[in-house]
């Protein structure tokens, strides 16, 4: 037998690996690079004309930008148009020849100016010529009632005492003896303002005289008139020419109330003619 010699394996690069153990894989180890070196500084020159971006908001594209909605001033609301009480000061101004009308203007006028300090409104002329004619119709008017209550006085008299003359007066001014104008058409109404006249001339009525009613708590307005009608009624008898009683109404004025009778018990009778009006003094 021809002994074949020994064959020995070499690897190359078309022969495969003999299969062995497991083999570990050992890590491979890169180089870390080395940081460049500092350079020098960047100066305003190197930097380009800056160029500017457009915003775009993250998310779906919201569209076009749009301005907010104004903002109203504080407790402004929103109110439209011409302000309400500017108007009603103008109305009530143009109708100052009534005195409350004159007052509401004022009122209304300052109120519309308030307003309109907070709200986008119309209006301001009119509240400003509300405000003057109210006010110069208040003028008007306190001069008028200022006029009135100078002129109210007592009634013109001689030195013996007698009105001599025709004048509105104060029904308290007058005194006993004397003759005026003025009785009212209702027994609810109050007797105030008269007009004073002398007895020779015709009048509608004549005070004959003052009496007073007994001290004591307030007994009702309906007891206080029975004892004002009564208490006069036998005082003016006496002091009535005869003849003219039957031609001739007995009137009072009597205190209806707890604070007027505890101020004034006083009761002024009075009498009126029946029909027409009387000629003369009909005192005796």
């Amino acid at each position: 037998m021809n002994e074949q010699p020994p064959v020995s394996h070499t690897a190359d690069s078309t022969t495969e690996p003999v299969p062995g153990p497991a083999s570990v894989t050992t890590p491979v180890t890169s180089p870390v690079p080395q940081a460049a070196p500092p350079s020098e500084p960047l100066t305003a020159a190197d930097w380009s004309a800056p160029v500017g971006l457009p915003y775009t908001a993250a998310g779906p594209n919201p569209g076009p930008i749009t301005a907010p909605p104004p903002v109203l001033p504080l407790g402004g609301g929103n109110h439209q148009g011409t302000n309400g009480l500017a108007i009603a000061a103008l109305c009530c101004g143009l109708a100052g020849f009534f005195p409350i009308t004159a007052v509401l203007a004022l009122v209304f006028g300052i109120i519309a100016l308030n307003q309109l300090r907070t709200r986008t409104q119309k209006g301001r002329g009119l509240a400003i010529a509300g405000i003057v004619l109210g006010l110069l119709a208040t003028l008007f008017w306190g001069f008028v009632i200022a006029g009135v209550i100078i002129d109210v006085g007592g009634p013109t008299r001689d030195a013996a005492g007698s009105v001599t003359a025709v004048r509105q007066v104060g029904i308290d001014t007058l005194r006993d003896g004397d003759c005026f104008d003025g009785i009212p058409q209702s027994d609810s109404a109050a007797l105030d303002l008269v007009t004073a006249r002398p007895c020779t001339t015709p009048h509608e009525a004549q005070i004959v005289t003052t009496v007073s009613l007994p001290s004591g708590a307030f007994p009702g307005e309906d007891r206080a008139a029975e004892l004002a009608d009564k208490t006069c009624g036998n005082t003016v008898s006496d002091l009535i020419v005869e003849e003219e009683i039957e031609k001739l109404d007995l009137l009072y004025l009597y205190p209806a109330t707890d604070f007027d009778w505890r101020t004034n018990r006083s009761v002024v009778c009075i009498v009126s003619a029946t029909a027409g009006k009387l000629s003369s003094s009909v005192l005796r």
